[in-house]
């Protein structure tokens, strides 16, 4: 089958397609009211099998959404909405190979065009990105600062790999207190079983199974391992 590339040029001001998507506010992606998405002049280019460029077409829903389906926007709430904004620079700006994230920065779930049986709604959501920020809430190297990690439920293929480059970003960042919580959640109410991480400790975990943490199912009263963290 044919591949696609699709290209764009700047949105004109006012320019609004006939397309329409539902806003959608709150952490469950409940619909509010219907808008319009601009869109740019876009053009579709069509590969053939070999990657090379077949033919080029404008842009239609029908190439990328079936004309039942949704694009719903989740929201991600901010720290600054409930306690104030630092907007601390982050330690990682005199990096030149970082790419930085804001808050235009966005990613879809992948979507298809074949219709849903009985004419029903598919909603596709679209996500803040993940990725490094400008701005910080924290300060990494605040003396008090800390970081505490734990692997709980099910285990599953990649969690040390997880943990190693957790606190190698947490170093790289300038955070030098990191705890690896042992047991699961009920690992949280035994502060003397933590163990300290570093690059050092975490060097060589990814090649091992499991999690060097231990997994487990236990939950322990909330408002006993909200004590402890305070702690």
């Amino acid at each position: 089958g044919a591949a696609g590339v699709a290209t764009a040029k700047p949105v004109p001001p006012g320019t609004v397609t006939p397309w329409s998507r539902r806003r959608v506010s709150g952490s469950w992606g409940e619909a509010t009211e219907d808008d319009a998405v601009r869109v740019p002049d876009t053009t579709l280019t069509l590969l053939d099998g070999y990657g090379e460029a077949s033919s080029a077409k404008p842009l239609e829903r029908a190439d990328i959404l079936d004309p039942t389906a949704e694009i719903r926007s989740l929201k991600c709430f901010h720290l600054s909405e409930r306690f104030g904004n630092f907007a601390l620079p982050s330690p990682l700006r005199c990096r030149v190979s970082i790419e930085f994230q804001d808050r235009s920065s966005w990613v879809a779930q992948s979507t298809i065009t074949m219709p849903r049986e009985g004419g029903k709604c598919e909603p596709y959501y679209q996500m803040l990105r993940a990725g490094p920020r400008e701005s910080l809430h924290f300060d990494p190297n605040d003396p008090a600062a800390c970081a505490a990690i734990v692997s709980c439920g099910g285990i599953c293929p990649g969690l040390n790999s997880v943990i190693r480059e957790v606190v190698n970003t947490l170093w790289d960042y300038g955070v030098r207190r990191i705890y690896g919580i042992k047991g699961g959640y009920k690992g949280v109410v035994s502060p003397d079983e933590w163990v300290e991480l570093n690059p050092m400790v975490v060097s060589g975990i990814h090649t091992m199974g499991g999690t060097v943490l231990v997994s487990d199912r236990g939950n322990p009263p909330v408002a006993d391992m909200a004590a402890v963290l305070k702690e």
